[in-house]
């Protein structure tokens, strides 16, 4: 069985057992294909890459270095994912990953396949490397005032 459905049983099993933290356990590209498909998988190809790269821009910044300063960008990046209310994909409540993918799901292996090329650095930053995004409709605190660096799909995204 290949190391993502095994992730995927891990977490379906989790989130009958410990529904409030469920994604601790998971490998991190899991977690960001995880990410962009609970916040993105409706949206064109760039508009995944847009929200991939928010975290990677997040981890990559020292302002959003939980813990262990100088190591990795990459190892900061699944506690940037999982920090409390910041991605509303993993908020308790959400519903966005209610139903997880099936290893088949064409839209789901497009969001391994782009997880894996921004850990990687493979891929252009359709984010402009925005650190902040939110989707049409909803108007975050945050973003008052604020001007969008890109707006793709339903998405706007912010460097703050």
């Amino acid at each position: 069985m290949p190391l993502y459905e095994q992730d995927l049983r891990a977490l379906a099993n989790r989130f009958l057992v410990a529904p409030s933290r469920p994604y601790e356990g998971l490998a991190t590209h899991t977690l960001l294909a995880l990410l962009i498909y609970g916040e993105a998988r409706g949206e064109p190809y760039q508009g995944r890459d847009a929200v991939a790269q928010v975290a990677a821009n997040r981890a990559k910044r020292p302002k959003w270095r939980w813990g262990e300063v100088g190591l990795p960008w990459l190892s900061n990046l699944k506690r940037v994912i999982l920090q409390p209310n910041q991605f509303s994909c993993f908020n308790d409540g959400d519903r966005s990953l209610e139903t997880l993918p099936d290893a088949d799901n064409e839209v789901w292996r497009e969001c391994e396949a782009i997880a894996l090329g921004v850990m990687l650095e493979l891929l252009p930053d359709y984010s402009h490397e925005a650190n902040h995004h939110h989707a049409e409709g909803v108007m975050p605190s945050w973003a008052g005032g604020e001007t969008p660096v890109a707006h793709i799909g339903a998405h706007f995204f912010y460097e703050l």
